[in-house]
């Protein structure tokens, strides 16, 4: 029966006999074999069933005990209490059979690695059991040494997946690389894959290829990374310099590569590594030839503002534009567009011609260029017409727009030039007519003899021929139509500058007319016709040489030269002729007559007598209203005089207990215009008592008092007529004499009517005086009636101002003007009659009346 193994005997001492020997023990299965698995056969412990993955060993002098299988080793690194076999591990060679474990066993039973043959090699799979499992590694090649393996690393642009004994590395795809700073690790050449795409390349499918190709990045382009084996043509795309920039080679690897220059274009900004970081297209006016094939990179270049003269940005220096490859076109000469590339892109603009010394100036006056031209091609601009004019203006020509570089690099509206770009730049200027030529052009002439051109300019050929001046007008070198001249051309500029010719002007309804009747004009003005002054007119029927002047302007009919100034002939005159001197009167009417109103232009005017006069009827003349007793006023409208008024009360005298009255009839002054003009013709300065001392007896009358009055005539100055003698008798003038004698006369009417028109033409007149004295020339005047002195001082000296004082004393009759005359002011003294009143001797029977002479009124 087999002996069980009992695993509690393990490093148990075997037991000694007495004899002293050793007792050998019964055979055991070993420490690997598992409690209840040992049997004893033959003197021989066998194991069915060993511990883990060991396994009991069929034959060879350890048959029955436990061992490690084929492939694989003892392992006891990992656990000492729990040895057991490990299958043999990738790149390690391990016992092709079962093979026995000792007990006493600590490490792997003869396991050897393939890497002890050199580097690179490796195994497929684990349990290998022979040195011809050995095999390379990935990024390795198979290289036997004799008859032992070997392996060597792929070099260059080489990979190699490994595993195969392949003799060889397979190359890269055409184009891709192993990075060299890759070169020594086997991990970066395991696969395909690890081919990279090399920097300053892509990938590109030409068409009709027939798969994608490896293709250096082109000039202008960079590629800085080693991109993956896979990569797609898509993702691979190298990278664009900015715009205008390019590289001066291609497969460029960074930006840094980026310092060339496109033609058209200059650098705005350079890095310190000479990459170009902003690029801008030539401006107009230069031009960039690009320095992609240079050796050296261009510098950076900056430029100004456009100038207002010339529309192009100014020119920096000399050195600068080399060192920035940029050129300025020569002679001022203008790009089309920003960004050219050679001098064949310098061109005359539109505008512009070259002069004899080849430098760009604008098209003179007269002329105008539409197209850019080439220099050969601009001596000249295009003639606008003879005598036509031409301007760089918007309104009549064109604009040559200079172009600026945007912030992103476009082209954009810049400073804009006005020129002569045009047939719309040409005009006929103002003051000239435009004229078909004959030879299918026009010809521009200055307006003048008379005539006027638009005060516009016309632009290309809408100009029209001269107008001619108005009828009645005419251009003149000075005065007002001078200053419609113009001066610079000689042309006359619009119809203002057509003035009047003598004898006309300007009206607001029908322009320029021959001046009416009563006006004048010397021409040379657009005004009207200057009126005649007041009173004066010029001939009715008009010729220019009769109202060209002042002096034209004569005395018209119905005025005449009058206190001084010229009037409308006063009532009572006429003036029927066109007279020269206007400074003659009017003409009176004859026989003493009158016109109705003022003004009057005709003898058949008048047809009224003159104030003061007045006639029976309308064909009888006109004689003095004094003559009839009665008056004419200015005013009335017909011939007749008015009578004055008579007396209604009269003057009365007491006598034989009865009031005797008398009536004095009215007489009136020379030429009589009013009832002022009438006086009574014998006046009672008083009434009831009242008289004056007379000095010799009538002739006759003495039966009553208006037979005594019937006396009174010529030199007569008063009567007094005594009741109780029955006797008249009067007191006459001596005719001459030293003194004047002067008696008061009465107002026409009544007392009480008279006393009403104290305010009348003599403001302050006394109640019984008009004002008026009837004044004789006497030697012997100190005997009438009682005197006494004036008391004013003036009237001593003067005889109105004894008049005055008279006036101021009711009772006074009459005055003597002591050394006066009748025509004459001075006087020596002045005394006051007064009558004798009351119970008087001489006033209780007698009364006197005075007699009024209107031919001696003073």
């Amino acid at each position: 029966m087999p002996q069980r193994h009992n695993s509690r005997l393990k490093g148990a001492r075997l037991p000694v006999g007495a004899a002293g020997r050793v007792l050998l023990a019964a055979p055991t299965c070993g420490p690997f074999c598992l409690a209840g698995k040992c049997s004893v056969a033959s003197g021989k412990a066998l194991c069915s069933k060993c511990a883990g993955v060991m396994v009991p060993l069929l034959a060879g002098p350890n048959t029955g005990q436990c061992g490690c299988e084929a492939g694989f080793y003892f392992n006891r690194s990992s656990s000492a209490a729990s040895p057991s076999c490990s299958p043999c591990e990738p790149g390690f060679i391990c016992q092709p059979a079962r093979h026995y474990v000792a007990p006493a066993a600590r490490t792997a039973f003869d396991r050897k690695a393939c890497a002890a043959y050199g580097p690179g090699l490796t195994t497929r799979r684990g349990k290998s059991t022979s040195a011809a499992l050995c095999v390379e590694k990935p990024g390795y090649f198979f290289a036997p040494n004799g008859t032992a393996p070997g392996a060597a690393l792929c070099r260059g642009n080489t990979w190699s997946v490994g595993f195969s004994k392949s003799a060889s590395c397979k190359p890269c795809p055409a184009g891709y690389v192993i990075a060299a700073a890759r070169d020594s690790n086997p991990a970066e050449r395991d696969s395909a894959k690890k081919c990279k795409l090399p920097p300053g390349y892509t990938l590109s499918m030409p068409q009709g290829a027939p798969q994608v190709q490896v293709v250096a990045c082109l000039p202008g382009t960079y590629q800085p990374d080693y991109l993956p084996y896979g990569t797609t043509a898509t993702d691979t795309k190298c990278s664009e310099c900015l715009q205008g920039v390019t590289t001066r080679f291609n497969a460029a690897t960074s930006s840094a590569a980026c310092n060339r220059l496109l033609p058209g274009y200059h650098a705005a900004a350079v890095a310190n590594s000479s990459e170009v970081l902003a690029a801008r297209p030539c401006p107009q006016g230069f031009f960039c030839e690009g320095n992609a094939n240079s050796s050296s990179p261009a510098a950076a270049i900056s430029f100004g503002n456009a100038s207002h003269e010339t529309g192009l940005v100014p020119a920096p220096a000399a050195a600068a534009l080399a060192a920035a490859a940029v050129r300025q076109c020569p002679g001022g000469l203008w790009t089309q567009r920003i960004g050219a590339r050679s001098e064949s892109e310098c061109a005359v603009p539109p505008g512009h011609m070259l002069s004899a010394s080849g430098q760009l100036q604008p098209c003179p006056d007269g002329t105008f260029s539409s197209a850019w031209r080439q220099p050969d091609q601009a001596g000249s601009c295009t003639a606008c017409g003879r005598g036509m004019r031409s301007e760089p203006d918007a309104t009549g020509g064109a604009v040559l727009l200079g172009l600026a570089v945007g912030p992103d690099g476009e082209e954009a509206e810049g400073l804009a030039l006005p020129i002569r770009g045009n047939l719309q730049a040409c005009y006929t200027p103002v003051g000239y007519g435009l004229y078909d030529n004959g030879a299918g052009g026009f010809t521009a002439q200055p307006c003048s003899n008379n005539s006027y051109g638009s005060d516009q300019k016309a632009y290309a050929y809408k100009g029209v021929p001269c107008s001619p001046c108005p009828e009645g007008t005419e251009t003149r070198t000075g005065g007002l139509s001078g200053t419609h001249l113009n001066s610079e051309l000689n042309g006359y500029v619009g119809w203002r500058a057509c003035v009047t010719q003598p004898g006309y002007g300007y009206t607001a309804a029908l322009g320029p007319a021959p001046c009416e009747q009563g006006s004048w004009s010397a021409g040379g003005t657009a005004s009207p016709c200057t009126p005649c002054s007041t009173g004066l007119t010029t001939d009715a029927s008009w010729t220019a040489e009769s109202h060209d002047d002042a002096g034209d302007c004569r005395l018209g009919p119905g005025w005449g030269y009058h206190g001084g100034q010229i009037v409308p002939c006063p009532e009572g005159t006429y003036n029927a002729l066109l007279r020269a001197d206007t400074r003659a009167p009017c003409d009176a009417c004859p026989d003493n007559a009158s016109t109705p109103s003022a003004g009057a232009n005709s003898a058949e005017d008048c047809t009224l007598c003159a104030a003061g006069y007045g006639a029976a009827s309308d064909t009888a003349p006109c004689a003095d209203c004094s003559l009839l007793n009665g008056y004419g006023p200015p005013d009335r409208q017909e011939r007749a005089c008015t009578r004055c008024p008579g007396q209604l009360l009269g003057f009365t005298f007491f006598w034989a207990g009865a009031l005797l009255t008398y009536r004095s009839p009215a007489i009136s002054t020379p030429r009589a215009t009013a009832p002022a003009d009438c006086v009574l013709q014998f006046a009672q300065l008083q009434d009831e008592l009242w008289a004056l001392n007379a000095t010799a007896a009538a002739a006759a009358g003495h039966e009553s008092l208006e037979a005594c009055l019937a006396q009174c005539s010529g030199a007569c100055q008063y009567v007094t007529y005594d009741y109780a003698q029955r006797a008249c008798s009067m007191r006459s003038a001596s005719g001459s004499g030293a003194h004047v004698v002067a008696f008061k006369a009465l107002y026409a009417g009544d007392m009480l009517a008279t006393n009403e028109r104290q305010a009348g033409p003599l403001p302050r007149a006394v109640a019984a005086g008009s004002g008026r004295y009837t004044q004789w020339q006497d030697d012997i005047p100190f005997g009438i009636g009682v005197q006494a002195p004036a008391t004013a001082a003036a009237a001593a000296t003067s005889k109105d101002a004894c008049f005055t004082e008279c006036n101021w004393e009711e009772a006074c009759a009459g005055v003597v003007v002591v050394g006066g005359s009748l025509t004459g002011e001075a006087a020596s003294g002045c005394r006051l009659i007064y009558g004798f009143t009351g119970l008087q001797s001489l006033a209780a029977t007698s009364r006197s009346l005075t007699r009024a002479v209107p031919a001696r009124f003073n």
